[in-house]
This record gives C-alpha cells, sequence and structure tokens, in this order.
C-alpha cells in the first residue's frame, strides 16, 4: 500500500463515552484516496481501549486504524506529537477523541481546496459546540464568520479561530513541533496553527462538519475560564519569546496578549470582540 493522502490523528485518554463516535466520524468518509487512522491512547484508565479493539475487529473499515495504546501515561502534549510523528500523509487532519465527524465528505472537500490551491497552508471548518447529555442547553457555533475566506498568520494572533477538529493541513510538521519547548506548552492545536501558517494561509470552509462535546471532566471547554485565560496568556509569553516568528508576527502577538490581559474584559466578551475583529479583517481584503 502507497502512503495514505490523509492521516488521521486522534488522541485520546478516557474517552470511553465518546471514542465510538469520534471513529465512526473518521471510518464513514467517502473519498478518492487513501486514509490512515492513527489513535493514540494515553494510557485511559477506563475501557477506552476494549472499544477501540472492537471496532477495529468488527468494522468493515477497521483496517484504517492504527492504534497504539502507551503503557504508560506520556502527558497530551507528549501524546499529541508522538502520534503526529507516526504520520505519513501529504495532509494531516486532527479529530480527538471527544470529537467527531459530521459530515462523510469532510476530508474530500478539504484535499480538494488544498490540491486545487498549493499555496495554502491548511484548510478548517465550522463546527457546533454540543453539550454532551445536557438537553437543557442550546448548540452554538464555535465561529460567526459567514463566508470562505483566507485566514492569515496575522489573523490567527488574535485567537484561535480553528476548531481542533476542523482543521486538514500540509505536510511536513513544522520542526519546531517536535523539540522539547512545544511539548512542554500547556495547549498544542494554536501553537501548531501559527507555526504552519508561516508558509501561507489557512483556507476557512463555513459549513459545520464537525462537534465538539462540553462535559465536565474536558480539559478545555467546561472549564474555568479564567484558568483558561491565564493558560493562553501563558502560552502568549512562550511564543513572544520564542525564536520561531517574525518581528512582525511578535508585534501582533503582544497586541493579542494585551487584548486579553486588559481587567476591563472578561475572558469572553474578548473572544467575541476577536471574531468581530477578524470578520471585519477579512471582509475588507
Amino acid at each position: 500500500m502507497n502512503d495514505p493522502m490523509v492521516s488521521v490523528v486522534m488522541m485520546t485518554y478516557g474517552h470511553e463515552k465518546y471514542i465510538t463516535q469520534a471513529i465512526e466520524g473518521v471510518l464513514m468518509q467517502k473519498f478518492d484516496f487513501d486514509i490512515e487512522l492513527i489513535i493514540a491512547n494515553d494510557c485511559s484508565p477506563d475501557k477506552t481501549n476494549s472499544v477501540v479493539e472492537r471496532i477495529m475487529e468488527e468494522h468493515p473499515r477497521g483496517n484504517w486504524i492504527k492504534y497504539t495504546s502507551h503503557k504508560e501515561n506520556k502527558g497530551v502534549m507528549s501524546n499529541f506529537v508522538w502520534a503526529l510523528e507516526q504520520s505519513k500523509g501529504k495532509y494531516i487532519a486532527i479529530c480527538e477523541g471527544d470529537d467527531y465527524w459530521t459530515d462523510s465528505l469532510k476530508l474530500q472537500k478539504q484535499v480538494d481546496v488544498l490540491e486545487n490551491n498549493p499555496k495554502l497552508t491548511g484548510c478548517f471548518h465550522n463546527s457546533e459546540e454540543r453539550y454532551w447529555n445536557d438537553y437543557t442547553k442550546a448548540s452554538s457555533l464555535y465561529l460567526n464568520i459567514g463566508g470562505a475566506r483566507e485566514v492569515s498568520l496575522q489573523d490567527m494572533t488574535m485567537n484561535n479561530i480553528a476548531p481542533t477538529a476542523s482543521i486538514v493541513f500540509r505536510t511536513p510538521v513544522p520542526k519546531e513541533v517536535f523539540s522539547n519547548a512545544f511539548v512542554n506548552l500547556p495547549i498544542g492545536d494554536w501553537p501548531l496553527h501559527l507555526l504552519n501558517l508561516r508558509k501561507g494561509n489557512y483556507y476557512y470552509i463555513p459549513q459545520v462538519m464537525s462537534v465538539r462535546h462540553l462535559y465536565v471532566e474536558s480539559t478545555w471547554g467546561m472549564q474555568d475560564q479564567i484558568r483558561n485565560r491565564n493558560i493562553v496568556l501563558n502560552v502568549y509569553d512562550i511564543l513572544i519569546n520564542s525564536n520561531w516568528f517574525s518581528l512582525s508576527t511578535i508585534q501582533n502577538l503582544k497586541k493579542g496578549k494585551n487584548n486579553l490581559r486588559n481587567p476591563e474584559n472578561p475572558f469572553l466578551k474578548i473572544l467575541k470582540y476577536r471574531c468581530k475583529r477578524l470578520l471585519s479583517l477579512l471582509t475588507k481584503r
């Protein structure tokens, strides 16, 4: 078998309730190329391992899966980087074990965009934020950007506007991702996007093709927003003090950090402001 066109990277830990939906969202994909699904289980304490092994044995497309269950917990970032290292595809897609894809043509649509636009580095789409097993709360969209647009490095310095389960990007993975400095970051997707965008823009498709579950044990979406804000501020500091970016990008990162640390603006209001600002920037092009 030739190297796949797309490597789908799926990190999982304690996702027994969600992993079936995540895997099936990948295995339902329709496309005219080869893919691999790399699942990296970070020594889950629940029955995630049994669920994955059952799907591999019973699903007619179970042979797409390349599964590793680590004997010891590596940590979120180390597991993420390890999974990226296993990828052999021309493109990499990401879907964590508690997210899932809802459009069977998702990968085909995104690969078509990238194949037809070689200057683009990646492609992402909108996503639904859905409360797990709580039918009293309304879902919402991750983004309020209405039309398809290119998104630049400067745009991304203000906020991570790419839902994790929405991204497809070109390989090779930036070399900085495999450094200790990257592995020690508290979050990985946004810094990865910033590093990718040095080579070319992303393309945004305004279709909802994935869902992020919001639940109490999630590592981000349902956590205290002050905590999340402080984590992002810390990441800003690390990125600003790295040697990964040009002076102009560092200046933009400083602007993003200053906006976030403004005590007169609660974290959620700042996020809404950033989306509006980004929309304004994009519509001027």
